[in-house]
């Protein structure tokens, strides 16, 4: 019957398989604001219903690790559920974001801030974002945001990120 969970401040440090299997595969939102998260499972990919994903203050999370080599990123964006619509990262080490996240058909909001980030791998964004928050980085790359675009809000912060309209 859980369809939200909401863990805020719980010294929490790896989102492990063990972690994901105790969960309801049928979670609407998870909050997990303000741990310690250096790693998420790719076992996220089982919640196909999870709508909210909120990792905001995870000050370590980011998508390096030292078993990069091996395809282990920290953060899993190839195997996040397509059903994401609210996606969160405040103030974290994220330093990509990839192409991956085009997977994401019924994003809305993508929210993303970390001192860290480098690199918008996606030279187009998705119409069907309408809140889009990119925030850190000294420089950054191009992207376009074209006429069919949805957005209401948009938010480029302390970046040296190009904007193409």
């Amino acid at each position: 019957m859980l369809k939200h969970l909401t863990l805020i401040s719980c010294y929490i440090e790896k989102l492990t398989d063990e972690f994901f299997d105790i969960l309801p595969k049928t979670l609407l939102s998870l909050c997990l604001n303000g741990n310690e998260i250096t790693k998420i499972s790719k076992k996220i990919s089982e919640f196909t219903r999870l709508r909210d994903l909120e990792l905001n203050d995870n000050k370590e999370l980011g998508d390096f690790s030292e078993n990069k080599k091996l395809g282990d990123t920290g953060f899993p964006w190839a195997f996040l559920p397509p059903s994401l619509v609210h996606l969160k990262l405040k103030r974290t080490n994220i330093s990509i974001i990839p192409t991956e996240i085009n997977r994401l058909q019924h994003l809305e909001t993508l929210e993303i801030s970390s001192k860290n980030l480098k690199k918008v791998e996606w030279f187009e964004i998705s119409d069907t974002i309408v809140r889009l928050i990119i925030e850190g980085g000294n420089q950054l790359n191009e992207i376009e945001l074209t006429s069919k675009l949805n957005l209401t809000t948009l938010h480029i912060l302390q970046t040296g990120l190009t904007v193409s309209i």
